[in-house]
């Protein structure tokens, strides 16, 4: 147990170090930051593929075709901003994104990062959890995903950030959801991915904000993340409480 507190401990600081050090202070020209800040995320996802064959642990449990089926609603939320653009169909304009030639770098990061970020915060924290309700497990390992997300104040010290908090718990809540009741770190990644490319990069890059559509896109939000913890909530309820989880460790 103290091996893999110790494991997920390195691994942790490793993802903090990488992805928090702030490149963009020291490197000016945008397509050596890009390439500079893809290559290190790479070469930390090979180091995490070693550590991961080392720990003899399947990505993939059994079940997955199965429980997909009851996770298509979560992953509806991935596209969930993109029905703002039905009250403000005036406030959509792809000039922004044609014109960013670094788009695609930022999806690519994207994925690197959910990649990264889902084997520290589920393949290691959230197996290392004993915790034998599965709920509390859950909502535990989301405040060690929200607690991480802290450190975006901690090097701005900026108050706004601390809603990226509270917004990273309830993802955690639900990327907790679909790797618990999964057994699939491939199902989470991609529901990580497609909720930072699609609801953040590609819906920031085209998304014209106004005062009134800021509003909406906070309600928006909230109704979402209501609606979908009440399915998460029923399906704890009837279909998860009583099954037993597959410890990998």
């Amino acid at each position: 147990m103290k091996k893999q507190i110790l494991d997920s401990f390195l691994l942790s600081l490793l993802l903090i170090f990488i992805i928090s050090f702030p490149l963009e202070l020291l490197i000016t020209d945008v397509l050596s930051y890009y390439l500079i800040t893809i290559g290190l995320r790479l070469i930390l996802l090979l180091y995490y593929y070693f550590a991961i064959r080392r720990t003899n642990r399947k990505i993939i449990g059994v079940g997955i075709k199965k429980e997909m089926l009851f996770m298509i609603p979560c992953f509806l939320i991935t596209f969930s901003n993109f029905s703002l653009f039905l009250i403000y169909p005036n406030n959509i304009s792809f000039t922004s994104f044609e014109m960013n030639k670094y788009i695609y770098f930022e999806f690519i990061i994207d994925l690197l990062t959910a990649i990264l970020e889902e084997i520290v915060f589920r393949f290691y924290f959230h197996n290392m959890l004993r915790i034998s309700n599965r709920l509390v497990r859950i909502i535990a390992s989301a405040g060690i995903f929200a607690a991480f997300h802290l450190l975006n104040f901690v090097s701005t010290f900026d108050p706004t950030t601390l809603i990226t908090v509270i917004y990273t718990f309830g993802l955690g809540i639900i990327l907790g959801f679909i790797y618990e009741f999964s057994n699939s770190l491939p199902l989470s990644i991609l529901f990580h991915f497609l909720f930072n490319s699609v609801n953040g990069t590609l819906f920031d890059s085209i998304a014209l904000f106004n005062s009134e559509m800021l509003i909406a896109y906070y309600v928006c939000n909230i109704v979402v993340a209501m609606i979908v913890g009440l399915y998460l909530l029923f399906l704890f309820l009837f279909r998860y409480k009583k099954v037993n989880h597959l410890y990998f460790y």
